[in-house]
């Protein structure tokens, strides 16, 4: 297995990870839990609740096995229920809840992993414009931008300042929400994580619904809220590689895959990728005619199934991952 960043199987490395807690988060906290040999340190960030979630974060890692120190992130006095929430996971008591980051943590990690609206990071980088020099990072970019930035959380410049102050970047992002073929009903690899994680399945179909809502409450709707709408009418139940999916190309490598230099700039409605060699931000491209059983098979790993040349849904051929010149250990990663 080729892992991009060499710090994953370090363990006298420290990875921070900011989550979140949106259920395709799950699935890449337990990537990280079960694959990594580094010290992982965790910080629930949301713009409600972030101590509640906090305590629901240590509450998984817990009955995962896991002892990696959790934090909440910027607290908010917006609260939102997560009584739902409690109920699919099966959490009627929650640990007591984890103590505030402070910006040491941030300060003294080798590597940082965001799966969520970065603003402890911003934070931290107004703070202190060097903070992240010599620092790698991994983004899932996309929505988690466009949120923070619609919220008034923070400005576009003041990301892409805090993005370019890091050595070096992966980013992330899926370009339009949709997983037909990743949906766990139908999915062979993510039908066994639903069996290691009972509640996948109930998640994934809540966070769908909230998605489905959002998009039909908008007033006009765009063509992208009607393509979610129908991705969605279409599987209820489909896994979109958001946050888990970038965990799975920096643990587990694709070879479909490439990392390719690139300039960053932020609008209303998606990333503009400018292609740029001496850029240190590197952005994760997969073959489109491969796409969908490139997603696929990156899941496998995780339930410790590494198919080789077996059939999946739609005939579509699951293949045993070999190291690709673009990904041959650390090379890939060497001068990022």
């Amino acid at each position: 297995m080729t892992q991009l960043f060499a710090e994953f199987n370090d363990p006298t490395k420290r990875v921070l990870v900011i989550s979140d807690l949106e259920p395709d988060d799950y699935l890449a906290i337990f990537m990280l839990a079960a694959t990594t040999k580094c010290q992982l340190t965790f910080i629930a960030s949301c713009w409600t609740n972030p101590a509640e979630k906090a305590a629901i974060l240590r509450k998984l890692l817990n009955d995962a096995g896991s002892n990696a120190p959790v934090y909440h992130g910027i607290p908010s006095d917006k609260v939102y229920d997560l009584g739902k929430l409690r109920v699919l996971l099966g959490m009627n008591d929650l640990p007591a809840e984890p103590p505030a980051y402070t910006a040491a943590l941030i300060e003294a990690a080798d590597v940082i992993i965001s799966l969520a609206p970065p603003q402890e990071l911003i934070a931290a980088h107004a703070a202190n414009p060097a903070v992240f020099e010599g620092k790698k990072a991994a983004f899932y970019g996309s929505f988690n931008i466009r949120w923070g930035v619609g919220k008034g959380l923070y400005t576009r410049e003041a990301v892409l300042a805090m993005i370019q102050s890091f050595r070096s970047v992966v980013w992330h992002e899926t370009f339009f929400a949709r997983g037909q073929n990743n949906t766990i009903s139908h999915n062979a690899v993510l039908e066994r994580i639903t069996a290691q994680f009972p509640a996948m399945k109930a998640l994934t179909k809540w966070w769908n619904d909230a998605i489905y809502a959002e998009c039909a409450a908008e007033n006009p709707q765009s063509d992208l809220d009607r393509k979610i709408m129908a991705s969605i009418d279409a599987a209820p139940n489909q896994m979109v590689d958001a946050d888990c999916g970038l965990l799975a190309y920096l643990l587990h490598g694709n070879p479909y895959m490439t990392l390719d230099p690139v300039d960053l700039a932020f609008t209303d409605r998606f990333t503009a990728l400018t292609d740029n060699p001496a850029s240190s931000i590197r952005v994760i491209r997969t073959a489109p005619d491969a796409f969908d059983s490139s997603r696929l098979h990156t899941y496998a790993f995780y339930s410790h199934v590494r198919p080789t040349n077996s059939t999946g849904p739609a005939g579509s051929t699951q293949h045993e991952v070999a190291p690709s010149a673009a990904l041959d250990g650390d090379a890939a990663m060497s001068n990022l």
